[in-house]
């Protein structure tokens, strides 16, 4: 993953869209599982600079610093993001009938 920022009108209280990264994080986590070749298959990589950025990514979205800039995702909680981003509108609808 690479270059995942969020729009300004997308960031802090007043926000015009909730949850725009955490499926953009859920859909590469998702794409990583299907298209992901051997031992590498469901894990998703990533770079980050900031060290709020990086508390972020490991407090909301479960992502584990390697060294000083690199994170991963593992395919665990990978599928734990898929359910909360992208399946969420499915289980409501689900709930709701």
């Amino acid at each position: 993953m690479a270059y995942l920022e969020s729009a300004p009108h997308n960031r802090g209280k007043e926000k015009q869209f909730d949850y725009v990264a955490g499926c953009l994080i859920a859909k590469a986590c998702q794409l990583s599982t299907l298209e992901g070749i051997g031992h590498f298959r469901g894990f998703l990589s990533f770079q980050c600079m900031d060290e709020e950025v990086i508390r972020v990514y490991h407090h909301k979205y479960g992502a584990y610093r390697v060294n000083q800039t690199y994170m991963f995702i593992d395919p665990k909680t990978g599928n734990e993001l898929v359910e909360r981003y992208l399946l969420r509108e499915e289980k409501q609808q689900d709930e709701q009938k």
